[in-house]
């Protein structure tokens, strides 16, 4: 049975996994304590709204109110990271979180996370998370969430 998009565990839970994606997403010495100004995080809800969807730095940055090079500077100084890693992470989360609560296939899963070739998703997947998406069904969490990259 395909997945359709908005069918995942964030919507029943919603602040559970994005403020632990946030502190996990969140490296040492960047932003001012850690605090977010007010355009990423309009940025950051966009990609937690619409991550399904192409979505880019572009649509990113227009959520935040900022040029996109201003807001890909302003990004990456408080997150750490660019715009583009931190989309491919979220929904590479997304994806761990129907991997284990479904049993769709993986390319079903790749489509409802916005990957439009399983190939990519099971290359952004293993970057990110360091082993195939169907490894990791297997064998849950525990070994792969501290190390995610």
């Amino acid at each position: 049975m395909p997945i359709v998009a908005g069918q995942n565990e964030t919507e029943r839970r919603p602040e559970i996994v994005p403020q632990a994606f946030l502190r996990m997403a969140m490296t040492p010495g960047t932003g001012a304590k850690g605090e977010l100004s007010e355009a990423v995080e309009q940025s950051i809800r966009h990609v937690m709204r619409e991550f399904s969807h192409e979505t880019d730095v572009r649509e990113m940055a227009e959520a935040g109110g900022l040029s996109p090079f201003h807001f890909s500077r302003k990004f990456y100084h408080e997150m750490g990271m660019t715009p583009g890693k931190f989309l491919r992470r979220y929904r590479i989360l997304q994806a761990m979180i129907l991997l284990l609560s479904r049993k769709s296939k993986v390319a079903d899963v790749a489509q409802a996370v916005g990957y439009n070739s399983h190939a990519s998703f099971t290359r952004a997947f293993r970057e990110v998370v360091g082993t195939h998406p169907s490894q990791f069904r297997l064998t849950g969490t525990r070994q792969f969430i501290p190390s995610i990259r």
